[in-house]
């Protein structure tokens, strides 16, 4: 898992960015936070999956947060995962369309205020 401090218009995917920029100036306004906390990849193994080592690791990026009186933001490209964030306390702040190699598929866009 990596939690960056980046201004959600500076996402580490250069491909996204159009069409992160559209969601995130449609959505939370260009005048963002400047500071938020980015949760840029979180993965839990499907062996261990279950037993709370995602909401801990989530846990340790809303500490970061909390502490500096921010959000944290992220994007998912899967219903499943935006369910599971919504469950620990982020909100569904919009929603466009990507295409990847294995075709199109949403992008939805997540906070989390402190």
């Amino acid at each position: 898992m990596i939690f960056l401090r980046v201004h959600v218009s500076h996402l580490p995917f250069p491909q996204l960015k159009p069409t992160m920029d559209r969601l995130v100036n449609s959505t939370i306004g260009s005048e963002c936070k400047l500071n938020s906390w980015y949760l840029h990849v979180l993965a839990v193994h499907p062996d261990h999956q279950r037993k709370g080592i995602g909401r801990k690791l989530v846990q340790i990026g809303e500490a970061l947060a909390r502490q500096d009186g921010t959000s944290v933001v992220l994007e998912t490209t899967t219903r499943v995962n935006a369910s599971i964030y919504q469950k620990l306390g982020f909100d569904i702040r919009g929603e466009s369309k990507i295409t990847s190699p294995f075709g199109e598929c949403p992008l939805l866009l997540l906070t989390k205020e402190f």
